[in-house]
């Protein structure tokens, strides 16, 4: 069965200002714990940074998606696998994950319709909800 076609989106950071985390003396979104293990002080990764691993996420993303910034990651992806059924490629038991619909392709206001766990792996999401959705989003809502 050919599923409609649908705009999705890996939201890394929209929700990182809202989470409390531990310490951050230099106010970047990364925990001084992580930063001193993978940088060497409390202040030594810059958010934006490439990590130098050779993938595409920066200091702040990676830490966001619980991921080794000196190990390349593949990029996540985010698929739709059965009507109203989402699947991220890749997720972590110590993150919440959260899945936004919108009714535009788009534009428009985004809803949470559910939200749950991670898994160590392959992560699927499902839309139990009546809202009619044309696109979708998986944010990380909890570190």
């Amino acid at each position: 069965m050919k599923l409609p076609t649908r705009i999705y989106f890996f939201a890394l950071s929209a929700m990182i200002a809202a989470v409390a985390i531990a310490a951050d003396d230099d106010g970047d979104g990364i925990p001084n714990d992580w930063e001193l293990e993978h940088c060497g002080t409390v202040t030594g990764c810059i958010a934006t940074a490439a990590t130098g691993d050779g993938d595409s996420y920066n200091y702040l993303q990676e830490y966001i998606l619980d991921y080794d910034p000196a190990v390349a990651e593949s990029d996540v992806t985010v698929d739709q696998i059965a009507p109203r059924l989402v699947e991220i490629s890749s997720s972590t038991n110590t993150r919440t994950y959260a899945l936004d619909g919108n009714e535009t392709l788009g534009d428009g206001e985004w809803a949470e319709l559910t939200s749950g766990p991670g898994s160590n792996g392959v992560f699927s999401i499902e839309d139990a909800s009546t809202v009619p959705v044309q696109s979708y989003r998986i944010r990380v809502i909890a570190l």
